[in-house]
């Protein structure tokens, strides 16, 4: 995609090649997090790599109220971290999940969009191949927000997923592409 290519060439924000990468990156960055971690908040992260639907309408619809427990663990967890960096970050999502987000009207650039739920994002942008969403978020996470790299410690490795923490705003920066049915969304998180 030229944007990220262009996006990676003008910007501070970190990216990513390959996901060689981001293991150094998370080990170099995170591994001290992960030891200072309690047994049930590492436990609890896994559940969620494992099941983050089920957390995430919880938090948007009030459907899983024993999930509320859960989240405390994960909430201290993300606490405790925080980006070393400016990176960007990329999240697929479909209509219903955008709607989800509060998006009812229009998108247009300046518009804030509320995650209740914790933010899934990959750290590898590798096109469509392993999501079949309709949204793409290209998340610019700034330095010393909540988050964390689970590359070491999700049930879901593959995914190179950096947690963002609940009720996480993205503003649109800029509609790269949108019809009905499909957008890329360029967006600033807080």
């Amino acid at each position: 995609m030229e944007f990220l290519k262009s996006l990676k060439n003008n910007s501070s924000f970190r990216t990513f090649e390959c996901r060689d990468a981001i293991r150094q990156w998370c080990d170099h960055y995170y591994s001290a997090w992960e030891q200072q971690l309690t047994s049930e908040e590492v436990k609890n992260i896994k559940l969620y790599t494992s099941c983050s639907f089920k957390y995430n309408e919880h938090f948007r619809h009030c459907k899983y109220p024993r999930f509320e427990n859960k989240t405390q663990h994960i909430d201290s967890a993300l606490n405790k971290a925080s980006t070393p960096e400016d990176v960007i970050a990329f999240r697929w999502i479909d209509l219903e999940g955008l709607q989800g987000l509060g998006s009812t009207s229009t998108l247009y650039d300046g518009k804030k969009l509320l995650e209740k739920g914790f933010s899934s994002t990959t750290l590898f942008f590798n096109g469509n191949r392993e999501y079949s969403a309709d949204v793409l978020f290209i998340l610019k996470v700034p330095k010393n927000f909540n988050g964390a790299c689970l590359k070491n410690i999700s049930n879901i490795r593959s995914e190179d997923e950096l947690l963002l923490k609940r009720n996480s705003i993205y503003t649109v920066e800029r509609t790269i592409y949108s019809t009905d049915a499909h957008a890329i969304l360029l967006c600033n998180v807080q």
